[in-house]
């Protein structure tokens, strides 16, 4: 790591790459194997789909914290009944 001339009365490491940027890279592998498993569901019917989905949207919702991961599955709860409701039928 490239460090801060040494005569400061510091010495903070500088970061290679700006936290954001990583953030942003993560995410976008995150997503990209999200959706390569989507894409290989599908071949398998909207069951599937539907199975992979669901566990997208566990896995994002776990990574929650506090009363936005609350509102966040309340959200889901609601989706999910009114599907049911609709089709129901």
């Amino acid at each position: 790591m490239t460090k801060l001339p040494t005569d400061l009365p510091f010495s903070t490491p500088v970061r290679r790459k700006p936290l954001a940027v990583k953030r942003a890279e993560q995410l976008a592998r995150r997503a990209q194997t999200w959706g390569l498993r989507v894409e290989a569901a599908k071949e398998k019917g909207a069951a599937a789909v539907a199975t992979v989905q669901f566990d997208w949207a566990r896995a994002t919702l776990k990574r929650l914290d506090g009363p936005a991961a609350e509102r966040a599955w309340e959200a889901l709860t609601e989706a999910l009944m009114r599907v049911r409701e609709e089709h129901a039928q």
